[in-house]
């Protein structure tokens, strides 16, 4: 779907994969000199759980920034999800 005006063009559809490379560095140039943070503030991360034979039980991926957390992602194999992963803490 598209949507001109005054010269204009809003577009929705699928992930535009230009929109993705371009808005964190858009953003970085905003917050960094708003919050006195730099690129050194921030992390990607992952975490995850594996059993005695190597496979995969699930985990996390997510960034930080600035002292905050975001999980982007959270996922427990299905057979996994009531031994209690989901309220652990190491």
């Amino acid at each position: 779907m598209t949507h001109d005006q005054a010269g204009e063009t809003l577009s929705v559809g699928q992930r535009d994969s230009d929109l993705n490379e371009r808005s964190p560095q858009g953003l970085d140039e905003v917050n960094f000199p708003a919050t006195g943070t730099t690129a050194a503030d921030q992390s990607s991360l992952s975490v995850k759980v594996v059993d005695d034979a190597g496979e995969l039980l699930g985990g996390l991926s997510g960034w930080t920034w600035g002292g905050l957390l975001d999980i982007e992602m959270l996922w427990i194999r299905e057979k996994s999800r009531k031994d209690g992963w989901d309220r652990r803490s190491s």
